[in-house]
């Protein structure tokens, strides 16, 4: 007995693609493909460069921020 297996069908994009080229779309598709452990590892490799930046760095944007934020509110 065979058993015929159901492809997954193709879901069509809801807004027009924004790419132009065949290389564009091929770099959407990779971007697509990450898993999510590659972007858990891409994120804290970031928070360590932030908290391996000298104190006085790390203050004045730490008020920086917080003088934009007292501005929005």
């Amino acid at each position: 007995m065979r058993i015929k297996l159901a492809r997954a069908k193709k879901e069509p994009d809801p807004l027009p693609v924004a790419v132009s080229t065949r290389k564009e779309q091929k770099q959407v598709e990779e971007r697509m493909a990450i898993g999510a452990n590659v972007v858990y590892e891409a994120i804290r490799r970031g928070g360590d460069e932030e908290l391996n930046r000298p104190a006085t760095a790390l203050a004045w944007s730490g008020l920086a921020a917080g003088l934009s934020m007292s501005f929005i509110a």
